[in-house]
Order: C-alpha cells, then structure tokens, then sequence
C-alpha cells in the first residue's frame, strides 16, 4: 500500500475549459440564456413570488415561495432547485439597495449536475415550485452558472429591521447534456416585499453571516467499508470522509485521484489529516462562501499535486507554515506546477496586534500559494507599496496576495484580519503593489469589435460593455449607467443607439438590452429575449447565420459561429459587434474606419484622436474628462437621448423611446472603491484572470454590485479582445467573415490574431493565411487543444518549412520565415485521429533598437507580447556583464547576441539575478548586442547596469 494512496478529491462541475480562452467560453456558454429585455411578453416561462407571511420577528427565518409557470402549449421541465435558476438580482430594506456578499461556490457533482437531477415535468399553464430560505445566515442566497467562471453564490442580507423588497427571476441555463424539453428562456423579474420587526432587547444586532457560531451542518464519517470497495489498496485506518449535510457543496477524502491531487506525505499521521479536514470543513461551509478567494473551486480543475506535510511545532521560535512550489519557473510562466506546504496545525500565526490567532487562516495562506503555483501566476517581485528600501524589510507581491485572501478569509469567520506582513503594513489593494513599480496603464484602453474579436489601434475603437462601461474612440474610459436610449455614435449613413434598463432590482446600474443600427441606410436591430438575440432588418424578424446576410445597400451581418454574437460591417469597412451578456444584456463594440476621422459624435465621442475632449454634447458644448455626477448625467447623458422621429428601435404598440426614459436614474454614482464587497470581488474578478485596468475596476463592480457570475466572464472576454487582432470587412457569400476568431480555416492572421477552429474528422487540417508584414520570427501562445498537459493530438507548422510541431497547453512555439517576400500558410493538423477545438494567438516578434549606455543604469519596458529591446555594444568590447537594480519584472529575460554571425552567444537567463556574466565576445569584428524580452511573451519592465 503506497503511502501515496492518501489522496483528496474535491467533487464539482464539470472540467470547464482555461480561463485564457474566457473569449470562447463566455458567448458559447453563456449566451444561449436569455436576458431581460423588450421581447419578454411572449417568454415560455412565467414567475410568481410571495413571502410565507408579511412580517417576521428579527431572528426568524425568512421564507420565499416562487411558482414557476409554464406559459407555452407543449409540456416542457422546470427546475425545482433554486440554485442556478432561480435569480436574486436586488435586495433593497426601506428603500435602500443592498449589496450581497459574493464568493465562488462548488456543489458535491457540479451546479450543473445539480440542476438537471432537480427538473420537473410540467403542463402548460402549471406550476412548478422553488422555496427560498434566509438560513441561520439571516441571508438568501442565490447562485449563478457560468460554463467559463464557475459558480457564483450571492448572500443577500434579510438580518436587519425594515421594510425589504427582493427583486428575482427564474432562467435555466442551457447546460452540457441539457434534456431538449426544458422550459427555455426567462421570466420578467418580480418583487416579494415583506417586513423585518425590531423586537427590542434581542437579536445581536450583528449579520447573522458573520457570527462564527455555525450551524454544524457537517459530520464526519469514518467510511472505511464504503472506501474499501472502491479502493482496496486504502489502508483502513486512512479513511476519512468529510460530508456537508447540505446537498450544495462538500468535500470528499477519497482515494480515485480527481483532477487535482491534495496528498499527506505520512499517510500514518492521522491528526494532521483530521486537523486538516476540520479546515477544509470551514472552507467548504454550507453556502461555499468560506473559502472567498475560489483556491477550491481553483484547484478543483488543477493538473498539479498538492503534497501536505506537518511541519514539527516548536515551543520557542516556531517556523510555522510556507508553501514551495516544485518548479519555480513553471510556477511563474503560466504552465503551473504542483507544491508542497508544510503545515504546522499547533501553530495559530506569529503574534499581531488586534489579529485572531487561527491555524486555519494560516493554511488557507499556504493554499491560496498553491493556488498560484498551479496556475503559474505567482509574482516574486517586490510590493513597491511596502518597499522602503533595500536596507528595511521587503513583502513579495505574492505575499501581499495571499494576505490579503487570508484577511477575506478572516472577515468572513468573524475574525480580526491581519494589519501587517513580515513587520509591513498591508495595502489595501494587490494594485498598490504595482502602482509605484510600473506607470500606469495609459488613458486610451481599446476595446476591440467583436465579442468574438476585432483589431483596434489606440484610436477608432469605442464599445459599451457589462453595466455599462464606455470607451470612446480615443480611449476615453467612463460609466454612463442611465436608463433610456441614447445615441452612442452617429455619422454619415452611420448610427448606433444603445437602449440601456435598469439592472433588475437595481438603482445604481444598468444593461444594454437592445441595439439599434443605420448601416448605410437598412435599419437593423438586436433585441435581447427570453431565449437569444433576435436579429430584426426594417422591422422583420431575420435569421442570421454564419453565411454572411447582404444588406440592401451594401452593409452586411454574420452571427459568430457557435456564439450568440453578430458582427456589422458598413461599405467603408466600418464595422461593430453585439454579443450576448448572459441573460441581462448585451455588449457592443464598434471600430470606425479612418476616414470617419473627425466625423463622428454621441457617447463614444467624437474620434479625433484627443481624449480629453470625447466629452461634448450634443449642441457641441465640451465638457471636462471627468465631470460631476449632475454635469455627466444630467447634462451630457440627456443631451444624447434619443429624441422622438429619430429612434431606430421597434417599439410594441403604444411603447416609444419615452417609454425607457428613466430621469433620475441611477439614483448615484458607484465605483469600485466605495463597494463593501471589493475585496472579495478583486480575488474573484483575479482569480478568472481580469488583471488589467479598467477591466479590473469595471469587473469589481459589476460582480459586487449583481452577485452574478455573467459579468466575471464577460469582463475577462473583455479584457482578451482589448489586446487581440486585427479584422477585416465581411464579404457577402462568404461563410468566414475577417473577425477574430478565425474561422474555417481561412484568415489572413496578423499580429495578436486570436483564432478558435475545431477539426472535426481524422486526419484533417486546418490552414490560416499568414499576413505579418516584414516580421522574420513568429510564436503561437496561449495555445489549448483537447487535453491539459503535452501530446500529439494536433500538429502545429509553417506550410512547406517546419514538421511535427506539437503544442502544449499555454505553450509558445517559435516560427522563422525564411523569405518575407513570399506569402505562408499555418497548419493546424490532426496527427491521427484526434478530433476537437483549438485556439491559439499569434505573436509577432518586435525588435527595437535602443541606446547603449554602457557602464550607466539602464531601465526599459516591454509593453507589448514579442517585444525585444537591443542593445548594441560599441565596437572593441571584449567581454559584457548584466547587474541587477531595483525595478526589475521576474519575466525579463537577458540574451548575447552575435549579430554579424546571426547568432545567439548566450541564451536567455533570467534577468532579475543579482549579475549575468561575465559574458566573452570572442571576434572583435563582429558586432554584438544584448537583447532584452521576455521568453513567456509577457510585458514588464527591467533594469540593470550594462558593464
């Protein structure tokens, strides 16, 4: 019996694909729900919502019953679980909107698996129920289905006197395996009000939430007969099964290895084992909220082992607790690796003033490091927000990180979070960290059109995306979250008007629920319904498919294929994008073509390559970048509001654009910063890869404003087509438009092309056009195929230069082109007989000269994917040293080259060392250079002194 055996399965959804193809996921599995919006009348399904009594004594459980009707004339399948389907969209007490706390949640066989064994059969004009209960949390819950983010539960407080109304809706998902009779589509939201009564002298006065006193909902089970049937080989006395009494999540000790493996170095140490299932218990709490950074949820899906070793307590100077990871570069470099931590469950945390002492806190630390390895995202560079110094104490960016989950942790127990690390205060934001090591992003944040992609230069892209967050044409990054219609830009023979509605339950933000378009005089529009997007051309309903529909004037529209998402093109080549957020709106993207320069006008500015003036209203009156609330509102929002005879909207009978117009809404501005849930939202919004600002920002919002985790993956789709592609114009006919993803086999690619294809039979291949200027050397990253690791299921080369390529997950793989003047093909190939999607981005390499100031301090940036700064040596140098200072990114890469002899003198070392070199140039006449890059195609910044 291999000491090995000991393993710990965590049991959750389905594997979901990698986050960094979130630009796939989010529209094929998130946009097959439908969404609030105009078409509602005709939904399938139908709620009703009502309290079990008008008032309820503080304290006392709070109880919703939802009915569920079948509005349709076929028998059709209801869910009767709430979790998934049933939605909380807005809690308000005495007219106040709540805010939920969030976390990422995992259920024992998946959210999805949950939903489908909870589906029952129902008449038309039946009902089906869903009850809905405040717990011994004083919190209803709801929990949302993302196929790209995972699951994500909202907790929305009912502890406090007042007058409550909760704002909800019913829509199933459609899920993997989903049986063809579910009821499909959404209902309109509803309100259930109800009172909370202040009994004086009782109740703590505290959320219930935050009382550590929990129910002990689970119970632990020596199982070792049940075990041993499945597993012989498992030593009895080395089972243990840790069971949540709630159906919604657990954790299970067995012996099948899952896809992460969670295993004791000593399998005979049974009270480390124990010691660590009554953290895990706390982890997984019966709403899953327990564990606020996802490590779970994470880890669930994790390639890597996770090896749990006690370290000896000592009485005096205890070392207590540190995680290692087994490949320190891969746990950097986004290929990730397994880790060891070494747990000391005696020890409750070195003294801080004010701080809880917990051993758990201290374990969940450790993992959330794991964490980080295994995705290859840890950071070792240091926190400038504490750095004083290199003669003071220094705090890792990934100590910083992990603190600041254990304090998320902390809070959510009811314990006093930690102040400090190693000696250091605390930031309050993992930003802080980076905001004096690196300038700022700049002003212009390009959105790209296309959910499924598009290219946009620093300018002549503008979009309006999640609740709504505008960038203009010059990149201009501001939220307008009224309600009503507004003309987001207009020209000649073009115009697009966005019809923003309040968020469901919400007074402070809003969704895009319809988008109104004159593409060179057809009229055209997309409606979010209960059931998809409906696409209407001069007022009728129009099928789209990936065969691109000719306009009558030139225009054209192609649906994105196996994505609810459409991209427009104009005779210019202008184009715009609407794709599908979930069931609450939809996002909008648009690029104009150059020569509308100077000629556009609406929220998305006025496209003439200044930031500072996308403000001005409609009578041209310019206003300031960052205007107050009443100014951005009051003034320029209404300005652009549709007005009556101009509308390219359907309306039903008796609606026009005055039947949107909401005036005093938001009833106030919201931001990021001011949310009591941020700090939960940032590890979440983190943990599904939104880094990059404003993403992150907008990302915070979104999720800790709704609870839902729709808007996780719509921003980090968002943030993916900020930095892809290039696009062409739709041909008519054709069934590959030049949006990103590349499609069918075709292109060209360019630069930051991002492309999803699929090969479908064996031995089939798939070839993109290549258009990459006088680039001499290309990568493929980022690159996912049908498995996690390394194999031979698809080949990757250059037509008629390079054989047997094979990818693997995140890798890069390094193209040279012989002869720029000739024009190349990529081949994407089934090896055999392997059959499935693929997707990759094309990186160019960008090679650009710079000074060498030999003997002084040198500091540069890498801001794009393949940039390489040279340095050329003077002439006569006979030997080169590279030393570290302050300043430098973990990612930077040092290179010798010989640039006469086209070679490489020495290969590329990590450039944060202390030095590199002495480095020998043996030829005198020949010229040599040092070139800085980063071999993961990541950007940063470097510095060092050349000697």
């Amino acid at each position: 019996m291999s000491s090995a055996s000991w393993q710990i399965r965590v049991v959750g959804e389905r594997r979901r694909a990698a986050l960094r193809i979130l630009v796939l996921l989010v529209c094929s599995g998130l946009a097959l729900i439908g969404t609030p919006g105009t078409a509602l009348a005709t939904s399938p399904v139908s709620l009703q919502g009502s309290a079990s009594k008008e008032e309820y004594a503080r304290g006392e459980r709070v109880q919703l019953i939802f009915a569920v009707r079948n509005s349709g004339s076929q028998e059709c399948r209801i869910s009767t679980v709430g979790d998934g389907s049933l939605i909380i969209t807005g809690v308000s007490r005495d007219g106040k909107a709540l805010t939920p706390q969030i976390a990422p949640v995992s259920h024992i066989d998946g959210l999805a698996r949950l939903m489908l064994s909870q589906l029952s059969s129902v008449s038309p004009g039946a009902r089906a129920t869903i009850d809905a209960d405040s717990g011994e949390r004083a919190a209803l819950r709801s929990v949302s289905w993302s196929a790209a983010s995972g699951s994500l539960l909202a907790l929305w407080p009912v502890d406090r006197p007042g007058h409550y109304r909760v704002t909800a809706m019913y829509s199933f998902p459609r899920l993997p395996e989903q049986p063809a009779d579910v009821c499909k589509g959404s209902s309109q939201p509803i309100t259930v009000a109800f009172a909370i009564l202040d009994n004086k002298g009782t109740g703590s006065g505290l959320p219930l939430w935050l009382v550590i006193g929990m129910p002990l909902t689970a119970v632990v089970l020596v199982a070792t007969g049940l075990i041993l049937r499945h597993a012989r080989r498992v030593p009895p006395a080395a089972v243990l099964l840790v069971l949540a009494v709630t159906p919604t999540a657990a954790v299970v000790l067995a012996p099948a290895p899952a896809h992460a493996e969670i295993v004791f170095d000593n399998p005979g140490d049974g009270a480390l084992q124990a010691a660590y299932g009554e953290c895990v218990r706390r982890f997984r709490s019966e709403d899953g909220a327990g564990d606020p950074a996802g490590i779970f949820t994470q880890l669930e899906f994790s390639p890597h082992r996770i090896v749990i070793a006690r370290e000896p307590h000592r009485q005096k100077n205890p070392i207590g607790s540190f995680a290692t990871p087994d490949d320190w570069r891969n746990a950097t470099n986004g290929t990730g690796t397994g880790s060891r931590i070494d747990w000391d469950p005696l020890h409750h945390g070195h003294p801080m003033a004010g701080t809880t002492a917990d051993s758990c806190a201290e374990l969940y630390h450790e993992m959330y490091h794991a964490y980080e390895y295994s995705k290859g995202i840890q950071d070792s560079s240091n926190c400038r927000a504490t750095d004083k110094g290199p003669d003071h104490p220094q705090a890792t960016v990934r100590e910083i990180a992990a603190s600041l989950a254990e304090n998320a942790y902390r809070r959510y127990h009811g314990l006093a979070p930690r102040d400090s690390y190693n000696g250091l205060k605390l930031p309050n934001s993992i930003d802080e960290c980076y905001e004096k090591n690196r300038p700022r992003p700049p002003r212009t944040y390009p959105v790209n059109p296309g959910r499924p992609g598009g290219d946009c230069p620093a300018v002549g892209c503008g979009g309006s995306n999640g609740d709504p967050h505008l960038t203009t044409f010059d990149g201009l990054h501001y939220d307008l979250q009224a309600a009503g219609e507004f003309v987001a830009v207009t020209g000649s023979g073009l115009e697009v008007q966005t019809r923003q509605v309040p968020y469901p339950g919400s007074t402070t933000v809003s969704v895009n629920s319809a988008i109104a378009m004159n593409v060179d005089g057809d009229r055209v529009g997309f409606y979010q319904t209960g059931d998809g997007i409906e696409v209407r051309v001069a007022s009728e309903m129009t099928k789209v498919s990936k065969e691109a529909l000719t306009l009558p004037h030139g225009g054209a529209i192609a649906r994105t294929p196996e994505m609810d998402a459409y991209l427009i093109t104009w005779p210019d080549s202008s184009s715009a994008a609407v794709a599908a957020l979930g069931v609450w709106g939809l996002n909008l993207d648009v690029r104009l073509a150059a020569a509308r320069k100077n000629a556009a006008n609406g929220i998305l500015g006025n496209f003439d390559g200044n930031a500072d003036n996308d403000l001005v209203t409609r009578d041209g009156s310019r206003l300031d970048s960052t205007p107050d609330f009443d100014t951005l509102y009051r003034r320029f929002g209404n300005s652009w509001r549709v007005r009556d005879g101009e509308s390219l909207f359907d309306y039903p009978s008796g609606q026009n654009t005055h039947t949107f117009t909401i005036a005093g809404f938001p009833s106030r501005p919201v931001s990021a910063a001011d949310l009591a849930a941020r700090d939960v939202a940032e590890l979440i919004c983190r943990n599904a890869g939104v880094s990059e600002q404003p993403y992150l920002n907008d990302c915070i919002v979104d999720v800790a404003v709704t609870g839902q985790s729709t808007f996780v993956a719509g921003m980090a789709a968002t943030q993916a087509t900020a930095t892809a592609v290039k696009i062409d114009p739709v041909t008519p006919g054709h069934s590959s438009p030049g949006q990103i993803p590349v499609t069918g086999g075709h292109g060209p690619l360019h630069d930051g092309s991002t492309v999803a294809d699929r090969i479908t039979t064996a031995a089939e291949a798939r070839r993109f056009d290549l258009d990459l200027g006088d680039t001499t050397v290309f990568y493929i990253a980022d690159w996912h195929g049908i498995t996690d690791g390394c194999d031979q299921t698809f080949s990757v080369n250059l037509v008629g230069v390079s054989n047997s390529n094979f990818p693997c997950t995140n890798g890069i793989v390094e193209f040279t082109i012989p002869d720029v003047s000739r024009r190349y093909q990529l081949e994407i190939a089934s090896a055999s007989t392997g059959t499935g999607p693929f997707s990759f981005t094309l990186i160019t390499a960008k090679p650009r000269t710079a000074p060498t100031p030999v003997g002084k301090a040198v500091t540069g940036r890498i801001q794009s994917r393949g940039q390489e700064d040279v340095y050329e040596l003077s002439a006569g140098v006979s030997a080169v040293t590279l030393t570290k200072t302050s300043g430098c990114d973990v990612d930077m890469f040092a290179e010798v080259h010989d640039l006469t002899a086209d070679s490489v003198l020495a290969g590329s070392n990590p450039l944060c060392g202390n030095q590199l070199g002495p480095y020998q140039l043996p030829d005198p006449t020949h010229r040599y250079a040092v070139v800085i890059r980063s071999i993961f195609l990541k950007t940063g910044q470097y510095a060092f002194t050349l000697g």
